[in-house]
């Protein structure tokens, strides 16, 4: 029996890596399940739909926002059915339930929660779904893992379809472990190199912009470090500190304990470097008994202090946690600054990592590149600014109402860039709770507004009568929509939002320079906002696209301090073509940046020449191109 009827079908051809994944369908769905990772803009939604209508079974689809669930909606109405209004059997409410029912994690979750459990699925249970759908799978690591789980335990050997760009990979095992219980091993992927040769994603580059912290946050940093050498020199003349490694069981009787010991030797082997340094003679027993060679011996330094502290405080079972003298140590480390959740940082602190990845001179690297991209590009503009906070009491009440700008986020950003741009640059803001427009586009999102039945109201900017503030209704979602047409046509140019917003899902393809000034440091949201910029544009065929990643660098530090390390682990998985050489790769190698900056002087050396590449996007494509050819031939 026929669920579906046989003449829905897509109605454009299949690009050759659809086709391809399309033809293993049957052996794949064996188990009956399909996991399926793919960059944003592969068509991962079309090919869903294909394979639910192949199984031919009533079908539970789960997005993770609104928009990502109206968009399958939309795909399938439009380029499968090919009329104008959605059937009544396809249903956006769970607790009327359709043929096809497209919804969303939180109200999957949102019902396990609801009081009459009884009577939802009595209807649920009707309707004998025997596919689930599950976009942008990544999500599941929350709570909602949780409740999908209930929903296909409920149906009778449901064939389970999972697709993502972005797998989990940062995450720890037990989430890793959840994700693929729900999802299935991955049994195929679409590759970027794939998607640049069909002409799916569009010729792009990754950009690095360095600074370094203010005055002002440099002696912050200075000050945490010299208590942490005040505290290091207290520490090794500290005598009862001393005793109290020279008596523990694995120093004074390792014989005993050889077991254990050897079981934890990064935190052995702490105690000795610690006693070596302290001039106790202790530590040679104890490399006598691993069988160690003393000219290898490591120095001793911040890092294995750190395992050493981080052991006695919270996992040496012979000492508990009021012991005298280690209670006195925690106490002189919680006054520094080192100690953040019930973890020991001595070469940084939870405040220097925050005072970095949200340095004030992140302000000043997006007013020069967005500078740079408007003498680059000029009118053909289209850039977004991604940020994690909107911080709307920064905006002025009055012409007079000159406020520091002093933080990252969405507002600081806007008023930046409002008082360097003047009329150059058409800025705007789009966020769930504030919109923003050059007041020169009012005529155009007006037009569209009453086009599409939407009403609108606008009133000028107290401190400047340039941009207009935009009061949104209920459907936000529409206005959304509207105002990507009005940054689409140019009529804004600058457009900054929240990751929250616009990081995931959002459709703009006219997007072709993207700012990443989130803290976030992980893989998965770093490409979901990167995926943004990288589509191609109909109409648009030569569209190259720049993605500039903000990183604040403290040379003094090991390997450039925490925000360093954020960016290089944001870049562990980011595929994308190397700055010099023609090799597809991932990693921040690619980039061939400086190896650890020592001064703020090379730091702009480093930022001179990422200009002067981002400078060169008529040669991306063939750049892409070839390097594309390489990695097909195998060179």
């Amino acid at each position: 029996m026929s669920v579906f009827d046989k003449n829905i079908a897509f109605c454009h051809p299949w690009r050759s890596y659809q086709a391809r994944i399309l033809s293993d369908l049957e052996y794949h769905l064996k188990n009956k399940h399909l996991h399926l990772v793919a960059p944003p803009g592969s068509g991962k939604t079309v090919l869903g739909l294909e394979v639910m209508l192949q199984l031919n079974e009533p079908t539970l689809i789960v997005a993770p926002t609104l928009a990502i669930r109206n968009q399958w909606i939309e795909r399938f109405v439009g380029s499968f059915l090919q009329v104008s209004q959605t059937p009544d059997w396809i249903s956006t409410d769970i607790r009327k339930p359709g043929l096809v029912t497209v919804t969303t994690y939180q109200t999957l979750h949102s019902v396990l929660k609801g009081e009459d459990l009884e009577k939802f699925f009595t209807v649920f249970d009707a309707v004998n779904f025997k596919t689930i759908i599950l976009d942008e799978a990544h999500h599941l690591r929350t709570s909602w893992w949780q409740s999908a789980i209930t929903f296909r335990d409920r149906l009778s050997e449901p064939n389970i379809v999972a697709l993502t760009a972005t797998p989990p990979y940062d995450a720890g095992q037990r989430e890793w472990n959840h994700y693929i219980q729900l999802c299935g091993p991955i049994d195929e992927e679409i590759y970027v190199p794939e998607l640049i040769r069909e002409g799916d994603l569009c010729p792009h580059q990754d950009y690095v912009y360095a600074s370094v912290p203010t005055p002002e946050e440099a002696g912050m940093i200075a000050q945490f470090h010299r208590s942490v050498d005040a505290f290091v020199d207290r520490l090794l003349s500290n005598h009862e500190f001393l005793d109290l490694i020279e008596q523990h069981p694995w120093i004074r009787t390792p014989e005993d304990q050889l077991d254990e010991l050897l079981g934890s030797p990064e935190y052995y082997s702490s105690m000795l470097l610690y006693l070596r340094n302290a001039g106790s003679e202790s530590w040679k027993r104890g490399i006598e008994i691993i069988g160690g060679d003393e000219k290898d011996i490591p120095e001793f330094s911040l890092e294995w202090l750190e395992e050493l502290l981080n052991g006695l405080l919270y996992k040496d079972p012979f000492y508990t946690e009021d012991h005298l003298i280690l209670k006195a140590v925690r106490l002189e480390l919680s006054r520094i600054g080192a100690i953040e959740r019930r973890t020991i940082s001595l070469r940084s602190s939870h405040a220097i990592q925050q005072t970095l990845v949200k340095s004030v001179t992140k302000l000043n690297s997006i007013e020069k590149i967005v500078s740079f991209e408007a003498d680059q590009l000029g009118s053909a503009l289209r850039q977004v600014i991604l940020t994690d906070f909107i911080h709307k009491e920064d905006l002025p009440t009055a012409v007079d109402d000159e406020r520091p700008l002093v933080r990252l986020g969405v507002v600081p950003i806007f008023e930046k860039l409002r008082k360097m741009s003047g009329a150059e640059c058409r800025l705007g803001i789009l966020t769930g709770s504030l919109i923003v427009i050059p007041a020169t586009a009012w005529r155009t999102l007006s037009e569209l507004a009453l086009r599409s039945g939407i009403e609108l109201s606008a009133v000028p900017l107290p401190h400047d009568e340039r941009y207009l503030r935009i009061e949104v209704g209920a459907d936000r979602q529409k206005v959304t929509a509207l105002l990507t047409e009005v940054f689409t046509l140019g009529e804004i140019q600058v457009l900054v939002g929240t990751a929250a917003l616009l990081g995931e899902g959002w459709d703009a393809p006219a997007i072709n320079s993207l700012i990443i000034a989130s803290t976030v440091g992980s893989y998965m949201l770093s490409n979901q906002m990167r995926g943004r910029a990288i589509r191609t544009q109909a109409g648009n065929p030569g569209k190259t696209a720049a993605i500039w990643h903000l990183v604040c660098i403290q040379p003094v530090m090991d390997g450039g301090g925490p925000d360093q390390a954020a960016l290089e682990r944001r870049f562990q998985s980011l595929i994308g073509l190397d700055a010099e050489l023609p090799r597809i790769s991932s990693g921040i190698e690619r980039l061939h940046l400086a190896g650890n900056p020592d001064s703020g002087k090379t730091i702009e050396g480093q930022n001179e020449k990422t200009l002067q590449r981002a400078a060169n996007r008529a040669s991306l494509q063939e750049r892409w191109q070839y390097a594309v050819g390489i990695a097909e031939r195998g060179e």
